[in-house]
This record gives structure tokens, C-alpha cells and sequence, in this order.
């Protein structure tokens, strides 16, 4: 038996709230800085999920090829 699922693209995966009193007090330069930062990291992880589902239709096509 086997489970499989598939990753959503990232261009479908909704923005969810984030308050901002984290960043209450916190000067223009370090904002900038936090927003260099989370969006490079934006870039990497939504690179690795759309990679992920290139791999799961290429999974899935080849499992669909070997069932009799």
C-alpha cells in the first residue's frame, strides 16, 4: 500500500496574518534588514516546494507506468 499526496504550488498558498508587534520599536534599517532576510528565505523555500512537485508528478507518472 502506498500514500501519496501533492505539494501546492506556491503561487496558491494564501498569506496568513502576522502581528506586528514583534517589530514595535524596531528603526527603519533593522525592518529592512528583517524584510531582506525573510524574503530570500521566501525565495528558497517556495524554489524547494515548487521543485517538490515536479518530483511528486514525476514519482507519480512512473508508479502509474509500473502498476500492471
Amino acid at each position: 500500500m502506498m500514500i501519496a499526496s501533492c505539494t501546492s504550488r506556491t503561487e496558491y498558498v494564501q498569506a496568513s496574518y502576522t502581528s506586528t508587534a514583534l517589530y514595535d520599536g524596531w528603526e527603519c534599517r533593522k525592518l529592512r534588514e528583517e524584510y531582506i532576510a525573510v524574503e530570500e528565505m521566501f525565495i528558497r523555500a517556495s524554489q524547494a516546494q515548487d521543485k517538490s512537485i515536479n518530483t511528486d508528478v514525476a514519482s507519480l507518472k512512473g508508479q502509474r507506468v509500473a502498476l500492471p
